[in-house]
C-alpha cells in the first residue's frame, strides 16, 4: 500500500486472504530496493488420468513490499541468532484459524550466537500443504530435515509474523560442507552478498589477522565472528 510519500511504499498490513492471525513485518522501503512477496492458495487437483497429476492454481492475494536489509541491519535487528540443524518439518492447519495453514519447523540448536535459545527451537511459518491444498508465500524459505543454517530471528509478536526470520527470508544462511569444512552461503546455497563479505573482511582486520586473499567461501567460524563484531553492543 502506498504511504502517500513519493517513492515510498509501506508494508504494514495483514495477509489479504481473509483474517488469519498473522502479520507482515512493518517497514518503509524505496521501490528500487524491494522484494515482492505474494500470498497465494493453490488447489492441487489430483486426477488419475494416465497417472497424471494436474495442478490448478488460484491466485487470491495482493503483493507486499519488503525492504532489503544489508548484513549490518540484519545483525542489529535480530533478537536471536543461532546455528541449528533441521530436525522436523510439518505442515498443519493453524489452530486458531483452520482455514489457513502453517509449517512448523523444529531446529536442534547447535550454538547460540546472539540472545538466548533453548536446545530445540520451533519456527512457525505461514503456508504449507495439507492434503490436496497448498497455501504459499512467494519467497518463503522451505526446509528439509538434516539441513543446517545460521538463523537470524526477530522478536516474537502477537499476532505472529508470517515469518519470524529477520527480513522475512534474508536472515537465513545455509551451512554446507566443502573441502572438509563448514562454509556459509546464502539461503539458496549461493555466494554471500557483498555486505556480508565486507563484514567478514572487517572482522578479520579487527582481529589482527594477517592480510591475505579472502576465501571464496567463508568458514562458519569466521561468519559467526563477523556477526558478533557487527552486532551493536
Amino acid at each position: 500500500m502506498d504511504s502517500g510519500e513519493p517513492g515510498v511504499v509501506t508494508a504494514a498490513r495483514r495477509v489479504a486472504c481473509g483474517p488469519p492471525p498473522v502479520a507482515l513485518q512493518r517497514c518503509d522501503v524505496s521501490r528500487t530496493a524491494a522484494t515482492r512477496v505474494r500470498f497465494r492458495t493453490a488447489v492441487l487437483a489430483r486426477a488419475l488420468l494416465a497417472a497424471a497429476v494436474v495442478g490448478l492454481t488460484a491466485t487470491t492475494a495482493r503483493a507486499t513490499i519488503l525492504r532489503v536489509l544489508d548484513f549490518g541491519e540484519q545483525c542489529a535487528q535480530a533478537e536471536t541468532v543461532v546455528v541449528g540443524t533441521v530436525r522436523d518439518v510439518v505442515s498443519r492447519r493453524m489452530p486458531a484459524n483452520p482455514s489457513f495453514f502453517e509449517t512448523v519447523v523444529t531446529l536442534a540448536v547447535d550454538e547460540v550466537v546472539v540472545g538466548t535459545a533453548s536446545a530445540a527451537l520451533t519456527l512457525r511459518l505461514a503456508g504449507g500443504e495439507v492434503g490436496a491444498i497448498r497455501q504459499s508465500i512467494d519467497g518463503m524459505p522451505e526446509f528439509a530435515p538434516g539441513e543446517r543454517y545460521v538463523v537470524f530471528l526477530d522478536r516474537e509478536q502477537d499476532p505472529p509474523l508470517v515469518s519470524r526470520i529477520t527480513g522475512f527470508n534474508q536472515g537465513l544462511y545455509r551451512i554446507e560442507r566443502a573441502a572438509g569444512a563448514d562454509v556459509v552461503r546464502d539461503r539458496l546455497g549461493r555466494a554471500l552478498p557483498e555486505t556480508a563479505t565486507a563484514a567478514l573482511r572487517a572482522a578479520r582486520g579487527a582481529a589482527g589477522a594477517t592480510p591475505k586473499a579472502q576465501p571464496a567461501e567463508p568458514a562458519l567460524a569466521d561468519f559467526l565472528a563477523a556477526v558478533r563484531a557487527v552486532r551493536p553492543r
